[in-house]
């Protein structure tokens, strides 16, 4: 069955972008350390949110220093809010149901778009 299919659509979140940088992030003692401490925010270079059953961009501004993000396989109709991601070399938007896009423009970094 579809890991996507038990979930409901949603938007990306505080919570979410948290639990999968914790999933994602440093393991053994220096991902304990990392937990105890607090994630550093502005020290995340890539995170992947894929096939979460996201319906809309949200709340990433948080990562100002992101270089990589992965968005496949979602449910987004609208790319938006990433603006403030000035930083992004590579974005990945495969498999979703992309309709409109604004301000992508403003990535001036990005290198590598899918």
């Amino acid at each position: 069955m579809d890991p996507c299919a038990k979930r409901e659509p949603q938007v990306i979140d505080h919570q979410m972008i948290e639990k999968c940088l914790e999933e994602q992030g440093l393991k053994g003692e220096a991902g304990r350390l990392a937990r105890l401490e607090g994630i550093p925010w502005d020290e995340v270079e890539k995170i992947r949110l894929e096939f979460m059953n996201i319906l809309r961009i949200d709340h990433l501004w948080v990562l100002p220093g992101l270089k990589k993000l992965s968005l496949s396989n979602n449910l987004i109709e609208r790319i938006e809010n990433l603006e403030t991601l000035v930083n992004l070399v590579e974005l990945d938007l495969s498999f979703n149901k992309i309709n409109r896009i604004k301000h992508l423009d403003m990535l001036v970094n990005l290198k590598v778009l899918t």
